[in-house]
């Protein structure tokens, strides 16, 4: 499947198959976490997930 085919399919993805931006948010920072630690390490010369930003959640904190 080419990406302008996996783009275009994004919008029929119903709404039980997806998940929320909360979870979302969690596996980035998991992963920010993981690539975090391979760069300390010396396995990865660059974390490339800190350029993805968080989603925004609609959750704010007092």
């Amino acid at each position: 499947m080419t990406i302008s085919a996996i783009i275009n399919s994004i919008d029929t993805i119903s709404s039980d198959n997806m998940i929320s931006n909360q979870t979302a948010n969690k596996y980035i920072k998991w992963l920010r976490a993981l690539l975090n630690f391979a760069l300390v390490m010396g396995y990865v010369p660059v974390n490339i997930v800190l350029s993805i930003p968080l989603l925004r959640t609609g959750y704010t904190r007092h």
